[in-house]
């Protein structure tokens, strides 16, 4: 397999708003994803419909009210059905590549 140059990908991958600026982050086609280390991470949409997200590890998830927060304090509020596969899986290999970060296969339930 050829080695990935992460650097290709670095226009895709950019630093979030501090949690004071944006306390608040809607995403829309999101999944929950694991790394090797048993973190779970928000990935999805944001509401302009253009960017897709990876949040810091979730420290708190209530499924049934779709909404959670993260380590860095951020909420999380979780709009329509789970939405696996796409843009988001996409987003969350080359998140995983750009950290070096090992994703466990499938989605988290």
């Amino acid at each position: 397999m050829a080695k990935v140059d992460t650097a290709d990908f670095a226009f895709w991958i950019r630093p979030s708003a501090p949690v004071k600026d944006e306390p608040l982050v809607r995403l829309y086609r999101w999944t929950v994803k694991r790394d090797q280390s048993g973190n779970c991470y928000f990935v999805g949409h944001r509401n302009n419909g253009n960017t897709v997200r990876v949040s810091t590890p979730i420290v708190e998830f209530d499924p049934a009210g779709n909404c959670g927060r993260t380590a860095s304090g951020r909420l999380y509020e979780l709009i329509g059905p789970e939405n696996r596969g796409g843009d988001t899986d996409l987003m969350w290999q080359l998140w995983c590549l750009t950290w070096g970060i090992s994703s466990v296969a499938g989605e988290v339930s």
